[in-house]
């Protein structure tokens, strides 16, 4: 009896203790007022939780975490959802565990919202994300609510957004996983105004809705209603419902999707020999995420389908969702309809709205026969709305004027030299451009103009970079293919980084970016030589040597080369390149090779003026002879 009354004593001796402890480090932190003060920019969270009852309850006897988004970060949020209660989602922000940052692990926890939805914890490196939320400030304390409780503090860089229930009598929809967020989208407010019902009836009708109900941490990828204007609901098998998911990895736009590293994440696929990857890519502000399905077996790659992501980082029990434009894995629309589909806000849609207002082009390929392919090199609307020469041109063909008609006719011909009337995956440039010793070329619609592809290997990049270059006609204008082999019906639409046709860039920036003129462009730093190719109010013709014909002067003299390429004598250098250069006029290939032939079209020899000096012209009227000339936005080269 003795001993169990010193036990309790004990136990109450310690008790005792650790409450004393407790009240002494609480005493020690700030309380909320001293708290504001030292984190000014904290307060309106602060305040939107010191007048909210539900949590000012769950403050009362519990000690836990508070996340708290910065006063400009919840502005733009309340923004954003002008419609939305706030206090709906101030609990989502509360965990009732004290942790440090430290004490974080890649694991969900448990909020006080009711149902406790999840918080997904992702950390790379020393940062720790919640959901899509980087902690920018942590470990702070405050004594906050009725009884004082000590409360952890980490100030977040965003909102966090949770699923829940648009009417919160529906108390059903708390805390779901992705197979009751998919069958009861319309009913929370973070879908809006998206609605997945339509999947939603194919997953069910092909008893797949388990699929999306696996416990873990996975990433599931839903179409919203709008998908299936375009695409056929019946093309969605139990095989492309696969593609929707990535196992065991919760992946939050703008934290782990890899988009920078160009990182491939490999799908839940069952069927043997098949697998579906996925590629997530950011263009100005649109995100997207694109499917390509491998048959092991053959070694065949399919093309790809890319889909807009309408709203992404949607926390759930099992992982997060992202809402798409479209389903991926299945090839169901032609090159136009897949245009026609994209969001307003999507990357095709200002080209495809220029082509549009021409019915000639329009016509070509929105009444396709049977037998058409396609392939569309697509500027995406960033770059088109970037593209001062070429938004001066549209301006010209919508006012007008004594210049609208020629304008128009221009613009119809840049629509169609993006246009070509064949299949061309990349994987066919690639081969294509291995297998012959001069450029690959393909025609396009465009009078007598052809498309050129160069393709190279960043260093330390594991994959070829395709460049499209306008073939001898055109003027030579290049754009490097950011998202390639989006599949259609009727062919495949590669997205470009520039418009083609229409000059630009500067010359210099040519010779920046051109891996055939590094040496060109090395050279002319020199004395700053490359310095004049800047100015854009006055024209250049530039006969810019390969690296080839640098490394010709190599073979031929080591030690004039080693003179060139070491800076020993600049101004010898910059002598060399004003030979090349014609200051005061657009030189085009055209220009050379009609002033330089006979009527009889032999070979003539012409003398053309540089800016020091004269250099001869040859006209080689031969159809394997690699003629090239660029226009950019300050002349030629």
């Amino acid at each position: 009896m003795w001993i169990q009354g010193h036990r309790i004593f004990w136990l109450l001796t310690l008790v005792i203790l650790n409450s004393w402890i407790c009240t002494t480090l609480a005493q020690n932190s700030p309380d909320l007022e001293e708290f504001k003060r030292l984190n000014s920019d904290l307060t309106e969270f602060l305040d939107e939780i010191v007048n909210n009852p539900q949590f000012n309850s769950a403050l009362e006897y519990k000690q836990g975490t508070i996340f708290i988004p910065t006063n400009n970060v919840l502005s733009e949020f309340k923004r954003a959802h002008p419609n939305d209660d706030i206090s709906s989602i101030l609990l989502y922000h509360f965990v009732n565990t004290p942790t440090i940052l430290a004490d974080f692990e890649e694991t969900s926890i448990a909020t006080e919202l009711p149902g406790n939805l999840p918080i997904w914890v992702t950390k790379i490196g020393s940062d720790v994300y919640l959901n899509s939320a980087k902690i920018i400030r942590h470990d702070r304390k405050v004594r906050i609510g009725k009884n004082n409780m000590e409360q952890i503090v980490h100030a977040i860089n965003k909102v966090l957004e949770p699923a829940i229930p648009t009417d919160p009598r529906t108390t059903k929809l708390n805390n779901p996983d992705a197979k009751k967020f998919l069958e009861g989208s319309a009913g929370y407010t973070i879908a809006k105004p998206y609605q997945t019902t339509i999947f939603a009836n194919r997953v069910n009708e092909l008893t797949k809705m388990d699929f999306f109900h696996s416990s873990g941490r996975h990433t599931f990828f839903l179409p919203v209603d709008e998908a299936f204007v375009t695409t056929r609901i019946g093309s969605v098998d139990k095989k492309v419902i696969d593609g929707h998911k990535i196992d065991g990895k919760s992946i939050f736009l703008g934290v782990n999707d890899g988009s920078n590293e160009k990182a491939v994440f490999e799908t839940s696929n069952p069927v043997q020999n098949y697998r579906v990857s996925i590629e997530f890519s950011k263009t100005s502000n649109t995100w997207s995420v694109t499917s390509e399905n491998l048959d092991e077996r053959s070694g065949e790659k399919h093309r790809k389908v890319q889909a807009q992501i309408y709203k992404a980082n949607i926390p759930v029990k099992n992982g997060v969702i992202h809402l798409i434009s479209r389903p991926l894995v299945v090839i169901d629309s032609d090159v136009y309809k897949l245009m026609q589909g994209d969001d307003k806000n999507g990357p095709m849609r200002k080209f495809f709205e220029i082509i549009e207002m021409y019915p000639n082009v329009k016509k070509i390929l929105s009444e396709p026969s049977s037998q058409d392919r396609f392939t569309i090199f697509v500027p995406t609307s960033f770059v088109v709305g970037k593209a001062t020469n070429f938004q001066e041109l549209f301006q010209r063909t919508i006012n007008r004027g004594p210049e609208q008609d020629s304008a128009k006719k221009q613009m119809e011909q840049i629509l169609k030299l993006h246009i070509v009337p064949r299949d061309l995956t990349s994987d066919q440039i690639i081969t294509g451009s291995k297998n012959t010793s001069f450029p690959f070329s393909v025609k396009t619609l465009a009078d007598q103009k052809e498309l050129y592809f160069q393709v190279n290997r960043e260093e330390g990049d594991n994959r070829d970079v395709i460049h499209v270059v306008e073939g001898v006609d055109g003027g030579g204008t290049s754009a490097v293919i950011k998202q390639a082999d989006i599949g259609a019906t009727n062919g495949v639409i590669h997205l470009i980084g520039r418009v083609l046709g229409i000059g630009d860039n500067t010359i210099h920036d040519r010779l920046e970016t051109d891996p055939r003129l590094v040496a060109t462009f090395n050279i002319s730093k020199q004395e700053k030589f490359h310095e004049i190719f800047k100015m854009r109010n006055k024209k250049f013709t530039f006969f810019a040597p390969y690296n080839e014909a640098w490394e010709g002067v190599l073979y031929e003299s080591p030690s004039k080369h080693r003179i060139l390429f070491e800076g020993l004598h600049g101004g010898h250098s910059k002598l060399i390149l004003e030979r090349h250069l014609i200051v005061g006029r657009e030189v085009s290939l055209e220009d050379l090779y009609s002033e330089s032939v006979t009527g009889n079209k032999t070979i003539e020899v012409r003398q053309v003026e540089t800016y020091l000096g004269a250099i001869r012209v040859v006209s080689v009227d031969d159809p394997n002879f690699a003629n090239y000339s660029a226009k950019y936005g300050n002349g030629n080269y």
